[in-house]
């Protein structure tokens, strides 16, 4: 049958070339970005991706994250457990062809992004062309622009690491065109075929898996496929899925996360900090949190905006189920799953979009498993596809009524503001810096995004050569991180940033004492042992010097030195400590550590020498007080 289409043949044989322009054209700002967020754990910082084709076979054989801390088990930081090989062996090759640079990543990203666009093109042609009679590729195209140009997708096509989505929607599209090719066809090599590129999908990304039950369905309703014969014909799929998952079970176990991962908000955002201690959330609670995170989940894919990359705890503040957002969140979510449920059992073209939606976004929700976090934006890439799939079944009935110059002054109108606001978003992703402080202003009771804004300023603190503009970027980054500990009493990390902004600003005493609780919660206590011993140290200094209290300062600087034994410094102190209340002895002893550790300072060997003419060998005194002078 020959349908009749709206927009003219020209413009339909030119539809895939005017989607890639689309997504090509959003998202060029985005080519001469830096790598950003977790760019460092999957790029920049792992060791099996920095190795180039050397790194694959390990990439394949261990979990996404050991790269990053070369050593095995690292998975189980994160709830549920990660692996994605396929993405990450990707960022292997381009680094053995490319280098370090970031624009052939972004370039990649980019071009991918624009890929799917044009599969999802085809793919709501192909599924609605056999249950509608007319404006079916006009449809199919205006739903896919609206889809590539979604603000929602910043993150996935602006961030490097998003390439996880694009690539598990990308091919998991590319099994549902080959799984329709196999039913019309009659021939079963489509179906195999369908099965390993929905694998390769899964291998990209878990959520992946959701295909193998939305793939049948789709058969269901689009092809009018017995439910036993859909099936059936979605075995090899079925397969696939299940081969992931042991495959994935093998590498990071069965449960993937740890005792650890459950007792820390920043990987568990389902706990309540009560009598200075993290409790699990009551039942009620938690569903409360999840329906609050619902609610605002619609409202992103209505509204799109605003957008932030940093969901983390406390930015969905609402717990309980009596809280109008729960209360909203339980209405949205009945509705759709009644819709859904009424239209498939009625073959619905539009419920099959909706079940698409559901069945995808049901493996990032929290609900089937904790994924180690509440929400985030790149979590609706994939069921966005749903969504858009029923706004395409839906246009082709619009499009023949008389109001359809409205309808299409609406389309234009939202594919209009959504283009403004991709463009505009995609700025944020320029470098982390700039991400952290434009996104603040959605999340300000993020405590990661407060920690991370605290940071930034500490690391241009460190950076700085002016010892007033040191003082002035460390101060400032006192409100953000005092605000990263309000809400979350246990971040080692904030306590970490936030002692040596005291070290800076020369509070020693509150930095030790920061110093102290994040050596107590942070992960990293190597570093924060490191740091505790730097704190002791310069408040012992400035015991001695600013208070004149010797013995005080020994006490700080000993307390130093059993933390950190390879510090001339502190030793060095310390003889100056103990030469001021007359114990030569000792200070001979702690100057000779000193010029053990750093022999060629010059300052180090002059007072070793001084400390031998105090213990009676002015020899000695000549010879180091002569090296000192070669020294200088």
């Amino acid at each position: 049958m020959q349908q009749r289409e709206f927009l003219g043949p020209a413009i339909i044989r030119f539809a895939p070339i005017i989607v890639f322009v689309i997504a090509i054209a959003i998202y060029a700002n985005t080519l001469t970005h830096g790598f950003v967020l977790d760019d460092e754990i999957v790029i920049t910082k792992n060791s099996l991706v920095q190795q180039g084709t050397d790194g694959l076979s390990k990439i394949f054989s261990e979990d996404s994250f050991y790269g990053y801390f070369n050593q095995r088990g690292k998975s189980g930081l994160i709830a549920g457990g990660r692996y994605r090989p396929l993405t990450i062996a990707m960022f292997a090759l381009i680094h053995q062809a490319f280098g370090q640079a970031p624009f052939p990543y972004h370039a990649v990203a980019v071009l991918l992004y624009a890929l799917t666009c044009i599969g999802v093109f085809y793919v709501f042609r192909n599924l609605l062309q056999m249950r509608l009679e007319h404006n079916v590729s006009t449809a199919a195209l205006l739903s896919a622009v609206v889809f590539t140009v979604l603000p929602v997708h910043t993150e996935v096509v602006a961030n490097i690491k998003g390439l996880d989505e694009t690539v598990a929607l990308g091919c998991s599209i590319l099994a549902l065109l080959l799984a329709l090719r196999a039913t019309d066809s009659g021939k079963y090599i489509w179906s195999v075929l369908a099965a390993v590129t929905l694998f390769f999908a899964c291998l990209s990304k878990e959520n992946a898996v959701a295909f193998a039950v939305i793939i049948p369905v789709a058969l269901i309703v689009f092809r009018r496929l017995a439910a036993r014969k859909a099936l059936v014909a979605s075995v090899p799929l079925l397969i696939a899925a299940g081969v992931y998952v042991l495959l994935r079970s093998s590498v990071i176990g069965a449960g993937g996360s740890s005792s650890a991962q459950a007792q820390e908000l920043m990987n568990n955002p389902f706990l309540f900090y009560v009598n200075g201690a993290w409790q699990p959330m009551q039942l009620v609670d938690r569903i409360g949190l999840l329906l609050s995170s619902f609610a605002r989940y619609t409202q992103l894919i209505i509204a799109q905006y605003p957008l932030t990359h940093d969901y983390y705890p406390a930015t969905i503040q609402a717990h309980g189920m009596g809280n109008p957002s729960a209360i909203a969140g339980f209405f949205v979510a009945m509705l759709l799953l009644g819709s859904t449920a009424w239209g498939l059992r009625l073959s619905k073209p539009w419920a099959a979009g909706l079940f698409g939606f559901l069945a995808s976004f049901g493996i990032v929700s929290n609900v089937i498993f904790p994924i180690g976090t509440i929400m985030g934006e790149r979590f609706l890439f994939m069921p966005s596809f749903g969504i858009a799939l029923s706004v395409a079944t839906a246009l082709p009935a619009l499009l023949q009524k008389p109001s359809k110059s409205m309808w299409l002054s609406l389309f234009g109108a939202v594919v209009a503001m959504y283009t403004v606001l991709t463009v505009s978003r995609n700025g944020a992703w320029k470098d982390n810096e700039t991400l952290f402080f434009t996104d603040i202003a959605v999340s300000r009771t993020s405590a990661k995004l407060n920690s991370a804004c605290g940071g930034e300023l500490l690391t241009r603190a460190l950076a700085s050569k002016d010892q007033d503009s040191t003082e002035l970027l460390a101060s400032q980054a006192f409100p953000f991180l005092d605000a990263a500990i309000v809400i979350h009493p246990t971040y080692g990390v904030a306590f970490y940033n936030r002692a040596t902004c005291n070290i800076l600003v020369k509070n020693y005493r509150q930095a030790v004492e920061d110093a102290r609780v994040a050596l107590r919660f942070n992960g990293d206590v190597k570093a924060s042992t490191i740091l505790l011993a730097r704190a002791l140290r310069d408040r012992g200094k400035y015991e001695g010097e600013t208070d004149r209290n010797a013995e005080l300062a020994i006490t700080s600087l000993l307390e130093s030195w059993q933390l950190n034994t390879t510090d001339a410094k502190t030793a060095h102190l310390l003889g100056i400590g103990y030469g001021i209340l007359g114990k030569h002895t000792e200070s001979l002893s702690w100057f000779s550590r000193a010029v053990d550790i750093a022999p060629q300072d010059a300052q180090y060997v002059f007072d070793l020498g001084t400390a031998y003419y105090y213990n009676g060998n002015k020899a000695k005194r000549d010879e180091y007080h002569k090296r000192a002078q070669e020294l200088r």
